[in-house]
């Protein structure tokens, strides 16, 4: 089954606002995943599948008028923002990108390259 995920690059985004992905890549990427910015403390890039109703969440913003869930950490001061990318695939397993980090300017540029690369399904 292709979603609107398969076959896409994570570490596209960053190079799209202006971060390179930590190198060597072959340490910091996955198939679904993609670290960039300062190597003492990155930020992610991830696209996986998850069910709705168990998007991790502190909170949920409207953005752009899209519903992003946000996650904090706060202990670490680290921020994540999630976004359903596509249709659902089965029920109610959603294809989703988060972008995650300590860097919250770096990480809010990835969230909005996230939200233009996979438009409100």
């Amino acid at each position: 089954m292709r979603t609107v995920l398969t076959g896409a690059d994570p570490c596209e985004i960053p190079l799209r606002i202006g971060a390179a992905p930590l190198l060597p890549v072959a340490d910091y990427q996955a198939v679904h995943s993609c670290r960039f910015g300062a190597a003492e403390n990155p930020s992610a890039i991830d696209y996986g599948y998850q069910h709705e109703n168990e998007i991790s969440r502190s909170e949920t913003v409207t953005v752009n008028g899209r519903e992003v869930f946000v996650t904090r950490v706060i202990a670490g001061g680290h921020i994540g923002y999630t976004v359903v990318a596509g249709p659902p695939v089965t029920g109610d397993l959603v294809p989703t990108v988060t972008a995650f980090g300590l860097d919250h300017a770096e990480v809010e540029r990835a969230r909005d390259a996230l939200m233009a690369r996979f438009p409100a399904p």
